[in-house]
């Protein structure tokens, strides 16, 4: 799914079709974005070469945050990003002791397989994730 910032900036505002793209913007957030009550998503103007702009998207930012916390939404956001990094993280870990306990020539085999076409990526991670749970029920 496409995520949307909760602030959108055009930078480079003084540069021909900057105005366009921010209404291109507007357009876009207004026709299909899901809103979340009680914040509607900016679209501002900077010239970061000049600094145009910058002092209000500090101050939109400041808002945001404040909304964030008043709102409660600042929780759900953390329990989002928590279950994010926990996910990555259990990806890792699967990843590393799968690799770090595999048979060396069963890998290299199921490499050549996948390479070969014989069998899917999909396929040989299932095969290296059950010889992994076979090996660690076995003790």
């Amino acid at each position: 799914p496409l995520e949307i910032a909760d602030v959108q900036v055009v930078n480079k505002a003084d540069r021909p079709g900057a105005d366009r793209l921010a209404a291109q913007l507007m357009e876009m957030l207004h026709l299909g974005v899901p809103r979340v009550a009680g914040w509607t998503v900016p679209v501002l103007r900077t010239t970061a070469a000049t600094g145009d702009g910058i002092h209000d998207l500090c101050d939109v930012v400041l808002q945001h945050r404040s909304w964030l916390v008043e709102s409660g939404f600042i929780a759900i956001r953390e329990q989002e990003m928590a279950e994010f990094r926990i996910r990555a993280s259990i990806g890792r870990l699967v990843l590393e002791r799968a690799l770090g306990q595999s048979d060396p020539d069963e890998l290299r085999s199921t490499i050549v397989e996948v390479a070969d076409r014989q069998i899917t990526p999909v396929r040989a991670a299932g095969r290296l994730l059950d010889a992994l749970a076979d090996r660690t029920a076995a003790g």
